[in-house]
């Protein structure tokens, strides 16, 4: 992954769940923060759908998260150019 796609993630993404530590693309794109809270993003391999995980201390927080990264997929679907997410 590249610097500058590693901004462009932290751009959209940093203020809620700060830097980005690693990427991995081997299954969709699979971001750890420098917090170790993980968003996992990648199509359903069965069905017609686009998938988020996310890991973090606690139910409530991976939940947030997933707040977050729905509203941003949302805004994806409906064309909606994305600078941040504040």
């Amino acid at each position: 992954m590249s610097k500058a796609n590693k901004s462009r993630i932290e751009e959209i993404y940093g203020s809620h769940f700060g830097h980005v530590d690693t990427v991995n693309q081997t299954d969709g794109l699979r971001i750890i923060f420098d917090t170790q809270e993980i968003v996992h993003l990648r199509p359903s391999g069965n069905a017609p759908e686009f998938r988020c995980y996310t890991e973090a201390d606690s139910p409530e927080r991976a939940q947030e998260m997933n707040g977050v990264c729905l509203g941003v997929m949302e805004k994806w679907r409906d064309g909606i150019q994305i600078t941040n997410t504040n």
